[in-house]
């Protein structure tokens, strides 16, 4: 079964941009503000390291992380962080032992 892409990708000129063409991309554009408000107020995410994180452009990269809660939220933040990087957006798909 094919993962969804759980990012956002708010840069039009990004070469990662689909333009809003795919419905996935449709609907996580309807809960950025949702998203936005958790990482900046009520998380107040901060990620350590984003710059070490290859590009989308650098070549395939593999971050493995431990969650032991139902809903995957780091996941979600870091897929959000990673979108919103100006220099060097990528995609994040999400793998889940459900």
């Amino acid at each position: 079964m094919e993962q969804p892409d759980l990012t956002l990708e708010y840069d039009q000129d990004s070469p990662m941009s689909d333009k809003g063409d795919s419905a996935e991309f449709r609907s996580l554009r309807k809960v950025e503000p949702i998203l936005e408000f958790l990482y900046r107020r009520w998380w107040r995410v901060e990620f350590l390291g984003l710059e070490r994180i290859p590009a989308q452009s650098e070549g395939p990269c593999l971050i493995v992380g431990n969650q032991g809660s139902v809903f995957p939220w780091p996941a979600l933040m870091l897929g959000h962080a990673l979108a919103k990087r100006k220099q060097g957006a990528r995609r994040l798909y999400v793998l889940a032992d459900l």
